[in-house]
């Protein structure tokens, strides 16, 4: 009834589209969000993500432009080897995991995978 009396006080077509644009805005929206909250491990992600910026952007550069897979090995794992020396063996699976993520913007999926499935240097430590 409502609707009837509303569309009787229309005097243009012009006016029908914004009553029914304010209709369609009093609907309630759908969303995908999670309240807005991340995993732990999404936000240590994210964490990590700026603070090692400079190695990831370094080390997918580096991996990205090798040419053959051999060069490529060499590169991952000097990239791995270097930031474990310089933040220790504890960070090294999750710069991996960002640096794999790094090479996927970049278009290099099949760096990525091989940084992903390459081999963790082993610690040195006793």
């Amino acid at each position: 009834m409502r609707q009837a009396e509303a569309q009787e006080r229309l005097a243009s077509p012009a006016d029908e589209s914004c009553w029914l644009y304010a209709q369609r805005k009093r609907q309630p929206r759908k969303t995908t969000m999670r309240n807005g909250r991340k995993s732990a491990r999404e936000t240590e992600k994210a964490l990590c993500r700026t603070t090692y910026m400079m190695e990831l952007a370094r080390g997918s550069s580096y991996i990205a432009s090798t040419l053959t897979p051999a060069t490529q090995q060499a590169a991952i794992a000097e990239v791995l080897n270097e930031f474990r020396a310089q933040h220790g063996a504890d960070r090294l699976l999750i710069f991996r995991d960002l640096l794999a993520e790094s090479l996927k913007n970049r278009k290099d999926t099949l760096a990525a995978e091989a940084v992903l499935s390459f081999d963790l240097p082993k610690s040195r430590e006793p």
